[in-house]
């Protein structure tokens, strides 16, 4: 016996003989369009069970009530659209685990916000840069994976000068041009004759320049290497706006990332007031 039988019957027996009819001939129907339909049986089926389900036995006297059952709605999250414009409970009852827990590795408060941002906003695999403290993370999978220290521009500001862009590197004269800008960006494993394995910053280019991640530079009277063993942030903010790590740590994002091709990278702003207008 066909299964929106076996309901119409059982729920003709649950209600009074109007409301059976009524009932039966709702089963009937979606048992046409299930059969029309296979791909929307399931849910047609779902559907008759689930009115069926709404009338209720109250003093003796049958009503209609708003109880629903079944599975939860099917939810289709923006995963695009900033923190501030999407639902609060999208992505965390059924679809997702819960986010990675970034407090053991006691990162920054900026640090820890903006992973949660990028968890959220669908990125798993990323790298993230606190300039703050000197320091670059590896995620995967939504998890920490792995953390150096690194080193950033020798300028303080979060953003190129307006004609940085159009200017070549002889031409970027002072420390208002060594910056790391700050802001979400995407980059490419690529290799460089110079400093080997690198991580190219797709976004920004200047005339003959562009930004990236790669080892340490030995630069004289910059004891740059020196900086990296330091525990002090104030210490880190000495590059002409690349990301500076060891050979090691080198070594251990081009392991995790053989062939990035758009990996995203996060880059925290010296200025906390600046995180919401970034991320």
């Amino acid at each position: 016996m066909h299964l929106p039988v076996v309901a119409a019957r059982a729920a003709s027996r649950r209600m009074p003989r109007e409301v059976s009819r009524g009932m039966a001939i709702l089963l009937f129907a979606c048992a046409l369009l299930a059969v029309a339909s296979p791909l929307a049986s399931a849910d047609t089926l779902e559907m008759a069970f689930h009115h069926a389900a709404e009338w209720r036995l109250v003093q003796g006297h049958w009503v209609h009530t708003t109880r629903h059952v079944g599975r939860p709605p099917r939810i289709q999250p923006a995963l695009d659209a900033p923190a501030y414009a999407r639902p609060p409970n999208v992505q965390t009852a059924f679809h997702q685990p819960s986010p990675p827990a970034d407090e053991e590795l006691r990162l920054s408060p900026a640090a820890l916000r903006v992973s949660r941002i990028a968890y959220w906003r669908g990125d798993r695999d990323f790298i993230l840069v606190d300039k703050q403290h000197g320091v670059i993370i590896l995620y995967m999978d939504g998890r920490p994976v792995f953390a150096g220290a690194a080193l950033t521009g020798a300028s303080l500001e979060d953003r190129l000068p307006p004609d940085a862009l159009g200017k070549s590197l002889a031409e970027q004269i002072g420390v208002r041009y060594k910056v790391t800008p700050a802001g979400r960006y995407t980059a490419n494993t690529a290799y460089d004759d110079s400093y080997g394995p690198v991580l190219d910053i797709n976004e920004v280019h200047g005339r003959d320049w562009s930004l990236a991640i790669h080892s340490v530079v030995n630069v004289r009277t910059q004891n740059r290497t020196d900086r990296l063993r330091s525990a002090s942030g104030g210490d880190k903010h000495i590059t002409d706006g690349c990301v500076n790590v060891a050979a090691d740590t080198m070594r251990q994002l081009t392991r995790f990332l053989p062939r990035a091709r758009g990996i995203p990278v996060y880059i925290l702003p010296m200025d906390d007031r600046l995180l919401t207008q970034l991320f």
